[in-house]
């Protein structure tokens, strides 16, 4: 029901969980402990690790995922699931990524998921944000958490290869409200950097990445601002740290166990502006797509096909 621009009732509420590599195992504790008070979200968004949560959340198996967590017990243990290659444009190929997907998650197409949910990624042709909702579920994800050196990206025909999402939206607030979302949660597990000095060559070129990524991460909280932010502190988590994600787990529910008020402030919240907006520049509204992988191909192979730089098929849709 809506009188004068504003919707009586209780709002579709949207998580959009963002991208941050080990970090991204808070995202399992926020969900179980918003479900414990009550509160599911009606839409959900991820981007890199945040779409690997959000997918087993939409397909509900958060518990195969944590099943998955228990055997992570070391960075040793991590890496049997790392297909370290030197032929590829990365470190590691992917193919051992997927693999866990088809065994744990269970899904192939986003239409399969109990609720909605999307994914960011990044066009490295055209440099542009491409969303992506519906058809192959596990292309997606394995292009969104494709970090540029780290996991190779996915092509997906002459005009696209995409990679992580975290470049362009590490937190994808507007694709939450694109899929119907009034109201959105967003989480940003890279709201405490580390604040240290940096000495060795590698160390600096990679903090100079993470300044570059977190003032990306600031305009774009700015273009697309959440309706509630929660911001876990993760400070001492490195990118390898996967083998932490009871820690991480713990971090998430006890930030939720303290802004509940807050949540059930906004998720009951009978009252929300149908265009409560920030200006965008042109130039942003521009750079996003809509793509989906096609139904009738087999993505399992698409790594091995890089591996032979053999052109992977897709769907061709258009730019909306």
């Amino acid at each position: 029901m809506g009188l004068s621009g504003v919707r009586i009732g209780r709002p579709r509420l949207g998580l959009a969980l963002g991208s941050g590599a080990a970090r991204g195992w808070v995202h399992v504790g926020i969900i179980r402990a918003l479900a414990e008070a009550g509160i599911q979200a009606d839409v959900v968004t991820g981007t890199s690790a945040g779409a690997v949560v959000g997918a087993f959340y939409a397909a509900d198996k958060l518990d195969r995922l944590e099943e998955f967590a228990g055997e992570l017990n070391s960075i040793r243990s991590t890496a049997r699931y790392m297909d370290f290659s030197l032929s590829q444009p990365a470190l590691i190929g992917g193919r051992s990524f997927v693999q866990f997907l088809e065994d744990y998650l269970g899904v192939r197409r986003f239409e399969e998921l109990k609720k909605p949910f999307g994914v960011c990624a990044t066009n490295l042709v055209d440099m542009n944000e491409v969303h992506i909702y519906e058809g192959a579920l596990i292309p997606a994800i394995r292009a969104s958490v494709a970090v540029p050196g780290f996991l190779a990206p996915l092509s997906a025909g002459e005009d696209r290869q995409l990679a992580d999402g975290g470049m362009l939206n590490p937190i994808p607030v507007n694709l939450a409200r694109k899929l119907g979302a009034e109201i959105v949660i967003g989480v940003d597990v890279n709201s405490h950097p580390q604040l240290k000095r940096f000495d060795s060559i590698t160390t600096i070129l990679n903090r100079s990445m993470e300044v570059m990524m977190n003032r990306i991460r600031i305009n774009n909280r700015h273009f697309f601002p959440a309706d509630l932010w929660l911001e876990p502190d993760l400070s001492d988590y490195g990118f390898f740290d996967l083998h932490r994600h009871q820690t991480a787990i713990d971090v998430g529910r006890r930030l939720v166990q303290e802004r509940i008020d807050d949540i059930r402030r906004f998720r009951d919240h009978h009252f929300i502006a149908s265009e409560k907006r920030v200006r965008i520049p042109d130039m942003l509204s521009r750079a996003r797509e809509y793509f989906s992988f096609g139904a009738n191909e087999d993505y399992s192979k698409l790594d091995a096909e890089l591996e032979n730089d053999s052109q992977s098929p897709a769907d061709e849709n258009e730019v909306d």
